[in-house]
């Protein structure tokens, strides 16, 4: 399974979710300091591996269509 966190932020609640189910969370967001605390999250839970991060802003995500099984999107303006 995959799940798609756009507007990430630290990585809440994309790790959670991936660690309670074990889905590969895809987590995006604009701000790279924002995704360097995702990463740095995932790392210390043990999800760095099933884990991908990418800078993305969410009106323009570089993936095909049906690429994820759900997505996220909390707490982002």
């Amino acid at each position: 399974m995959r799940l798609l966190d756009v507007g990430a932020g630290r990585g809440w609640p994309s790790l959670y979710l991936a660690q309670m189910t074990g889905c590969e969370a895809v987590i995006t967001d604009i701000p790279e300091a924002a995704i360097n605390s995702a990463l740095t999250r995932a790392n210390r839970s043990g999800l760095s591996e099933t884990s991908t991060f990418l800078l993305a802003c969410g009106t323009h995500l570089p993936f095909r269509s049906q690429t994820f099984d759900a997505v996220v999107h909390t707490d982002a303006l």
